[in-house]
């Protein structure tokens, strides 16, 4: 299965991170508003829901 990563330097660090709200394994969050989301590779399932959702392109699926 083919996780997803987040590129840090793509990410626009949104309000509200529309990525965040379209996994439904809830494998991303954030830590500090001002920071870049993280994808806990433990929960993601590999869905790529959260691909379509992420305004900056930040999203991508792993090797």
């Amino acid at each position: 299965m083919t996780k997803s990563f987040i590129r840090a330097e793509k990410c626009l660090c949104c309000a509200e991170c529309l990525a965040a709200k379209a996994c439904t394994s809830r494998a991303i969050f954030r830590l500090d508003v001002k920071e870049p989301a993280i994808i806990d590779a433990q929960f993601c399932h590999g869905c790529s829901m959260c691909i379509e959702a992420c305004k900056g392109d930040a999203i991508i699926t792993g090797l």
